[in-house]
């Protein structure tokens, strides 16, 4: 779990700023996947779905012991905006898993009542049940990676989902009430053409969600991508086409 605050100064401190200083932003790392993606370098592991429970329980611990650290004085808790939850795929945890998170971070700081509550989910990993079940337990923020509708380069990135599963869990996304949902999407991917990203933004726009993040591929030391470039297996987009890309 990470606490973000602003620094403290020794300038003359006005109101609104020490409402600043008051207010932490709460990111909850969730590290599980079922397999990792060829570009990821993020700290996630693959094959170790038995583990989530005793994560969830350490990170109640976690928890309980960062909203001590942080009171204010006179043992006021600190306020909190914003809970992130970010990974690896945090939809893989279970509703009960996910809100006994969210219950432990209301009792150890201030939550706002209209805080932002976002969770991470890839869409192969959502089902309308859970999503329901997500929105009662007080998550009102998706965030999915969907990274292009092509399925061929779907699996050149090693994602599990398919085209029609990102459809599917945006419709079963809105129908269970979320109203705010972020779809990420990929480009300068090995293989993608313009026609590919023309397509993937058009069928993105054609969902009627509220954001689209739109992100260049980065190969990373330590990846398969970077493996497979340097070996010379794939190439990735050149610059040039990542410019247009990025023009759309």
């Amino acid at each position: 779990m990470t606490i973000s605050a602003p620094a403290t100064t020794q300038l003359a401190i006005t109101e609104p700023i020490q409402q600043l200083l008051e207010t932490v932003s709460l990111y909850v790392h969730i590290p599980f996947c079922h397999t990792r993606c060829h570009y990821c370098d993020f700290n996630t592991y693959a094959g170790m779905l038995p583990l989530r429970e005793p994560y969830v329980r350490a990170l109640l611990t976690e928890i309980g012991m960062a909203g001590a650290l942080t009171k204010l004085p006179g043992g006021k808790p600190r306020r909190s905006r914003t809970i992130f939850f970010g990974g690896g795929t945090p939809s893989l945890l279970s509703v009960s898993q996910v809100s006994r998170i969210l219950d432990a971070c209301y009792d150890n700081f201030a939550i706002d009542e209209d805080a932002e509550i976002t969770l991470e989910a890839n869409p192969g990993t959502l089902s309308r049940e859970q999503l329901v079940g997500l929105r009662a337990a007080g998550v009102n923020r998706l965030s999915m990676g969907a990274q292009s509708f092509d399925a061929e380069l779907l699996k050149t990135l090693g994602r599990i989902h398919s085209p029609k599963d990102i459809t599917q869990a945006v419709r079963d996304a809105q129908a269970a009430g979320f109203t705010s949902i972020n779809v990420d999407f990929m480009f300068g991917l090995p293989g993608q053409t313009m026609h590919h990203w023309r397509e993937t933004i058009e069928r993105a726009l054609d969902l009627h969600i509220e954001h689209l993040s739109l992100y260049s591929l980065i190969i990373e030391e330590g990846t398969p991508f970077y493996t497979w470039t340097h070996e010379g297996r794939i190439t990735p987009g050149d610059e040039d086409l990542c410019a247009d890309m990025y023009e759309y």
